[in-house]
């Protein structure tokens, strides 16, 4: 279901069935998605780093059009952190500087968590050498420390 939303969807980069499948049933204690009356609204795609699991990575972070401003991207972000056995220490994640709707939700998640948040250049467009048209630049936002409650 998520793959289909992200192929239906320009907002976001298309990767396989194949990544998708890969990452919910391997890494799916840091994957979750939103449901309203039966059906998917939206999702997070993360995951724990090998080399540092006190950062969750998460790869998107996606609801869909007709429901956002409704506290789903909430949700996830705050279920990503709070659902693990030991929650991280800092959440990160890449984000084109146009994107609002994200920069929001972590800017809201870290206040949640009484965080910085921490802003760093990562890929510039050129850095996307498959895309059919030109791809945004992206920055690394890392959120952290995270005070837990």
């Amino acid at each position: 279901m998520i793959w289909r939303l992200v192929r239906d969807c320009a907002e976001l980069d298309d990767n396989s069935f194949y990544a998708y499948y890969v990452l919910c049933s391997r890494f799916s204690a840091t994957c979750a998605v939103a449901e309203q009356e039966g059906r998917v609204v939206g999702f997070a795609l993360a995951f724990l780093g090998p080399d540092d699991p006190d950062v969750c990575f998460v790869w998107q972070l996606y609801v869909v059009p007709g429901e956002r401003g409704a506290g789903f991207a909430t949700d996830l972000l705050d279920y990503l952190v709070s659902s693990q056995p030991r929650p991280p220490l800092f959440v990160e994640a890449t984000v084109a500087p146009g994107n609002t709707a994200s920069r929001r939700a972590f800017q809201a998640l870290a206040r949640r968590f009484r965080a910085e948040v921490a802003e760093s250049p990562c890929l510039s467009s050129a850095d996307f050498p498959d895309s059919a048209e030109e791809h945004a630049a992206e920055d690394m936002l890392r959120i952290g420390p995270l005070r837990q409650s």
